[in-house]
Order: structure tokens, then sequence, then C-alpha cells
């Protein structure tokens, strides 16, 4: 709806409208509309505004393989300079010594070096202050180096007597693991063909698939194949290239795509090659090509059902409504599934957890998430908070009871008000207009927005100001999206997704039910056969190990938990300080914190002093940069003061700031930190203050525990 443009698909639009120049420059990819040959763009259906020195060094001699080479060539140098040096420069050094030097090589060498020596010649060390850093480097080089091969030479890596036989330790069982055994002896003796498909337009990716269904069962109605979704295509037929134009329907628009698609087989690859390397078991020359094509066939069966493909993992539309995670974020469940070539074939299937957009119009999200009202202006935080959820986004719009209208769009930014974004419009009958938002889809849509004060989206090319109203926008259902979850958000999903084996089994059966790998007629045609039940497998149950604190006393641990006793070798700090990043945590939370900071110590056999007066540096709403510049002289200021340890009170806001933290005082600064978040000082306990010492005391080279001598 470019009201410059006159809207063939409404009889009840205005007159002729004159097309605005440069409407039509500087289109990308991003748009999904943008690819799709003669049909009019989506672009056009909506309120646009046009954003009119030589090289001097000598060559060295070559380095020396090994330490010990390395040591003799130090010795022999001091010995002989000029026979080490002719040893170990490169043939021709006159002819080198020409390429690399600019002109009048000669009175430069006479500027470089004392009188009486040849050019190249290396000096004894000696006679350059220069060089006794280098030397001092060199040797320290050397030690470490020679080190390193002392303990290469110590070094054993205990071997099985007999690799086919287990263990004899521990309590014999058998276990059943997440491995579906594969039945790969008919492609072992199939010729698998790779064929390479080119797309014209290679966009939009997910009609790739259908575009070359449509393609195949026009030219090879009777072969199966695989495809990876993108140009890799496999078959057990060999076929001829071929070449055709597909039209295809792209049901987000209703309109269709014409894809120029052509075939051709670039390789041919020996499937027994993958049996005889799970016969040699050996993993210098695995056979790539063949894993490649088998991982593309296992994973047709998930592709042909449409499931969303990410890396290895596949992610079904859900049959009930997904898990909330917040902040428009929604959880889906799926699956993972791998090839495992071990001494047997294997598929190890997995659940698999993925946080999408909530399919939802983008109202609900404002209302419900954001909390603001949808007939007030919003404020620049509202705006801020909006922008970071829809940029990037892909949303479909459609004006209500009209079906020509729908389109899908990628949103790139937001624009102002549509009440108040306006822009100019020539009609040929009225003449250039001014038009804001609510105006034009009045006009040419009969349609009223209802809410003229909130942010219209900027959909489409970034040099164009696209504006569509947010009311009549939808995310679209199973887009990736690649931000990093917020905590919130983290710890609703690991809520949701730690389940008990039992359960977690139950789910990654059902899996495997729905997918039914055997009834895909690809996999038959490749001849893979899997068995769709866990494989059960020989294992033994070991003991726990006993651990040993001071003095060598013993604790065992039960089912993986244990309760800490006093320290093998317990530090004393003499002087530490608290500094609180946090304006919420007072002077009475940290004092508590050091009382029982204080207490688990006596426990633990750590002596701590009381720590120095509280610092208080509350950051203000700037950017990391320069927090980390204020953060950073207080630790300069507490190094220079010999501060053995920094507890850093870390606020809920700004997200990143523990990063920062760690990176200015253990990386930059040079001095150690322990950080601990504002909401853990309110409910800081004993308990808590304890396993907060096991960080304290490692990080100050303590040793809280060892394994005991029974169990090494």
């Amino acid at each position: 709806m470019n009201p410059n443009q006159p809207n063939t698909g409404n009889p009840g639009a205005p007159g002729k409208k004159k097309q605005k120049k440069g409407a039509q420059q500087g289109s990308s990819n991003t748009n999904v509309e943008q690819s799709q040959g003669p049909s009019n763009s989506g672009l056009k259906d909506f309120p646009q505004m046009s954003q009119g020195k030589p090289n001097t060094k000598q060559q060295t001699p070559q380095k020396p393989k090994d330490a010990n080479q390395k040591l003799n060539q130090r010795q022999n140098q001091s010995a002989e300079p000029k026979q080490t040096q002719k040893q170990n420069q490169p043939a021709e050094p006159k002819q080198t010594k020409k390429q690399n030097q600019p002109a009048e090589p000669k009175q430069t060498q006479k500027q470089n070096q004392p009188a009486g020596t040849k050019p190249n010649q290396k000096q004894p060390e000696g006679n350059n202050p220069s060089n006794v850093q280098k030397s001092s480097s060199s040797q320290g080089n050397q030690q470490i180096e020679q080190q390193i091969e002392m303990l290469k030479s110590n070094l054993h890596i205990p071997k099985r007597k007999n690799p086919k036989a287990g263990g004899s330790l521990g309590r014999a069982t058998e276990i059943e693991v997440n491995h579906l055994p594969l039945n790969l002896d008919q492609l072992f003796k199939k010729v698998v063909y790779h064929v390479d498909v080119q797309f014209q337009p290679d966009l939009p990716k997910k009609l790739l698939r259908n575009a070359l269904e449509e393609f195949n069962n026009k030219h090879y109605p009777k072969v199966n194949f695989a495809f990876d979704g993108r140009r890799n295509m496999y078959t057990v037929k060999e076929i001829k290239g071929k070449s055709d134009t597909i039209s295809i329907v792209n049901e987000e628009n209703n309109r269709s795509i014409d894809f120029i698609i052509s075939t051709s087989i670039v390789n041919t690859i020996q499937m027994h090659k993958i049996q005889e390397y799970l016969k040699s078991g050996s993993s210098n020359t695995p056979p790539g090509e063949a894993f490649q094509a088998l991982d593309i066939v296992l994973k047709n069966r998930p592709f042909s059902l449409r499931f969303t493909n990410i890396g290895r993992s596949f992610f079904p539309v859900p049959r009930i409504q997904p898990v909330d995670l917040g902040d428009g974020m929604e959880l889906w469940k799926g699956f993972f599934q791998s090839p495992v070539m071990g001494w047997k074939p294997y598929l190890n299937i997995d659940v698999a957890h993925k946080g999408f957009p909530k399919y939802q119009p983008l109202l609900d999200f404002i209302r419900n998430e954001m909390n603001y009202d949808l007939n007030a202006e919003m404020d620049q935080r509202g705006f801020n908070t909006l922008l970071n959820y829809v940029k990037g986004l892909k949303i479909d719009f459609m004006v209500p009871n009209q079906p020509n209208t729908k389109r899908s769009y990628k949103v790139v930014g937001l624009l102002d008000t549509a009440a108040r974004f306006k822009f100019d419009m020539d009609d040929s009958t009225r003449g250039k207009r001014t038009l804001n938002v609510v105006q034009y889809f009045k006009l040419s849509r009969n349609y009223v927005v209802k809410h003229p004060n909130l942010p219209c989206l900027h959909v489409g090319n970034l040099t164009k100001k696209t504006a569509i109203p947010i009311e009549l926008c939808i995310v679209q259902k199973g887009q990736l999206r690649l931000k990093k979850l917020s905590e919130v958000q983290t710890a609703a999903m690991v809520k949701n997704a730690a389940r008990p084996p039992g359960e977690r089994r139950q789910t990654i059966e059902n899996c495997i039910k729905d997918i039914a790998y055997n009834k895909d007629p690809v996999l038959k045609d490749f001849g893979i056969e899997v068995k769709e039940q866990f494989a059960s497998i020989p294992a033994r149950v070991l003991d726990q190990p006993s651990l040993a604190y001071a003095q060598n006393k013993e604790t065992k641990p039960r089912a993986g938990v244990w309760r800490p006793d006093r320290f093998s070798k317990a530090v004393h700090i003499n002087k530490w300080v608290v500094l609180n990043l946090d304006q919420r945590t007072n002077i009475a939370s940290i004092k508590n914190f050091e009382k029982s900071l204080m207490m688990s110590a006596r426990d633990l056999n750590v002596i701590i002093n009381p720590m120095d007066p509280v610092i208080n540096c509350f950051l203000p709403r700037s950017s990391l940069a320069d927090i980390k510049i204020t953060i950073g002289s207080v630790f300069t200021k507490q190094k220079a003061c010999n501060t053995e340890l920094i507890v850093v009170i870390i606020p809920e806001y700004p997200a990143g700031i523990y990063a920062s933290v760690k990176q200015k005082s253990e990386l930059e600064v040079g001095i150690l930190t322990q950080c601990i978040k504002s909401r853990t000082m309110f409910k800081m306990n004993t308990s808590t203050s304890s396993n907060i010492l096991l960080k304290i005391n490692s990080k100050l080279n303590g040793i809280n525990h060892t394994l005991a001598n029974r169990s090494r």
C-alpha cells in the first residue's frame, strides 16, 4: 500500500497515484517478497519515505625442531659464531639479502653492524644490550620447552590388556541407552550419487524443498531423494542433469514464485567405506563424504515432516500450548539426532528444548509483557524495550477482512506513531498531498487505526521508511531467534526441561514413534533400517570414592552429596573488602554476610580477619565501558593496598556486569574477586557462606580436599 501507487487488489481504492521516484531502488533480500519476480512487491502497499613499506628485515636462521637442538645451537653459537651462522643460513644468502633490503644495502649494513663483520652474521649476545633481553627470553623459553619434554617423557597412558574385556570393579549391571541400533547391511552394497542443486533465486529457503519436490516429481518421478534444504541432494539411482522453471505458491502471501532449478551429479560415493571404517576401528582416514550422505539421509524423515531444523535438532509445531518463558518467548520441545559410528552404527536420539518468539499479536506483547496502555504514548524506556524485541522479527500483516492485503515482512526498526508519521503522496487527480499513516489507511483501505499513539513498524529495506501499524501484525510461528535468553527465561527453561530419567525416556520414545523412521520410503530405498528400541549394554556401578580432609580424615559421599570438613590446606585471609555495586544491599546485609562467613570459616579451618570498610560504588545507568572504568580505579587502588580478595556484590542491572567485573579485575588489573549476586545477600546463611568459602579457599591456592589414599 505505497501511497504513491494504485491498489489493484482493492476496487474501492482511490484513483491512480503516481509512483514515487526511487521507490524501487536499493531493494535488498531481507524481505520475502522482493525476490518474487513480476508480482507486485508488498513494500509497494504501505507508506514509504526515501532516505535520501618495503620489508627491511633480514632472514633469520630456521628454528630447531626441539628443545635439545635449540640448546646445542645456543652453545655452538658462543664458541663458533661464524660456523653456526653458515650452517643455519638459507642457500644463497647474498641473493636473499638483496631481495629483502632496500637500495644501498652495503651502506645500511655498515650503519647497523660493527666494523669488520660480515652481512647477516650473528653477533655475540654480549656485544649488544638489546641481545641481552632476547637471550634471557630465549633461555626462559628453552627452560619451558625442556620441562614440557620431561613431562612428556614421564607421561604414561594406561592401556587395557584386553580391549574387548570390561572392567572388574564395582557391581555388574545392564543399562539401556538412548541409542537406536542401525542396520546398514544393504546400504553398504550401494553407490550413492551426490547431486548439486542450483536455485535461482535461492530465497526464501523454506520454499526450496517444496520447489525441488515439484521438480523431481516432474523429471525424476520414480527416484527417492534426500535433500539438506540448501543445495545437496543424494540418490541411489543415477540421474541425468536437468534444468527447468518451477512455480511455487508462498502460503504466507498467496503469491507464486518462479524458481529456476538445475541439477548435476558431482560425485559418486561408495558406502562400503563406512563398513571398512567400522571393521578397522581406525579414525585416521574416516570416510567423510559417506558420513555426510548418511547423516542427510537420516535427517530426511524429519525434514519431510516439515519440522523446524536448527543444527542437529528438529522441532515440530507444538500440539498443546507451549510453556511461556516470559518477555515474548515460549518453549518448544523437539529432539536431537546424530549417527554414531563406534564399534557398531547407532542413531543417538535425545530431547531438545529451544526458546522461540511467541506466536501472538504484537498488541498482546505490549499489553501483557510490557504492561503498557495501548492508547497512551510510550516513553523512551518502553520504546527501547519494544524495539529490542521486534527488531529482526518476521511478522504477518493483514487488514481485517481483506485477505488480499496479507503480507510477510522482516522488522528492521520502529518509526514514529501512526498519528505523527507523515509522508508525501502524489495523486494524479488530487495532486501532491501529505498524509499520516492513520489518514492513509482510512483513505486507501477504509480501515480506522485504533491505536494511533503506538509506534509504527519499520519493515523491509532499511533505506526506505515503509511504515505499517503495529496493531495489524502477528509474530510468525516457529522462527529462529539468535538472541541470548535472559536470566528469567533461562531459569524457566531449565525448570521445564529438567525431568526425571523415566519421564525423559518416555518423551524420547514418544518422539521415536511420531517420527516413524522405518515408514520413510527414502530410508527404505537407501537400505537403512532403524531399530526403534533403546540399545542395552553391560555396565558397572563403581563405588563412590572417599575424600580426605585435614589430617587425612575421610568422608564418603552418599548419592553424590557430602558435608565438607576442615580443609586439607586452609588459607589465612588477612586483608579483604566488600565492593557493593547494588544500591538495594545495605550495610546490615553485608555485616550479616561477614558474620556468617567467619562462622563458616571456623568450621572449615580457614582464618579470616575482619573486613575493611565497605566500598559502596553504585553504578550509573551507563554503558559497560564506562562502568569498567569506574570499577577499574577501585581495583587498582585495592591492589596497591595489598588487598588479597575483593567480594563484589553484583546488581541485577545492567546485563553483562559480571563479565565486566571479571575482565577488569582478573584479566587487566590482576586482583582476585568473588562475585555474589545481590539477591543471594538477602538470603545469606551458614550453608551458603560455606559454599562461597569452597571457592575462596581454592582461589587463594588452598586445597579443599583430596582423594583418600585407598581411592586413588
